[in-house]
């Protein structure tokens, strides 16, 4: 039942995020709204091979990437999908979260700007930084911080 509700309110919030322009889910949002349908599943292992950019690939194996994701680090991961996309449905300013191309081309990035202004310390673990970046047509996972 637990399961089911966390499901469903997943659902809900993928559902529900549409960025401010006409309505309409940019691809970036619509690639994170599908790594994180994935991850609340905990299925790191499909994570890692659809989700992960090749650079990501070079620095860390599967086996690794799945021990990881089921780590506290893992767990600030999945937390950052959520503070991002909680902060989209709430069409938050940015003074909350800043989305932006980057300037190395078809790199993308989210950041929860009050996460990133707290020391190392006061973090606590925190992830405050998302980076995509395109391959083969689709927006990956390439880092956190």
């Amino acid at each position: 039942m637990k399961n089911t509700i966390i499901y469903f309110i997943a659902f809900c919030i993928v559902i529900s995020s549409f960025s401010l322009l006409g309505g309409e889910a940019t691809p970036q949002l619509k690639a994170v709204e599908q790594m994180y349908s994935v991850l609340l599943k905990k299925d790191f292992a499909s994570f890692y091979t659809d989700w992960c950019h090749p650079c990501l690939k070079e620095q860390i194996d599967k086996q690794h990437f799945i021990k990881w994701m089921q780590s506290n680090k893992g767990k600030a991961v999945i937390a950052l999908y959520t503070e991002i996309i909680k902060a989209i449905n709430n069409n938050s300013d940015q003074d909350v979260l800043i989305t932006r191309l980057e300037e190395i081309k078809d790199e993308y990035e989210f950041i929860l700007v009050k996460i990133k202004a707290k020391s190392y310390t006061e973090r606590a673990g925190a992830q405050w930084h998302l980076e995509l970046q395109r391959h083969e047509d689709k927006w990956k996972l390439k880092d956190t911080d």
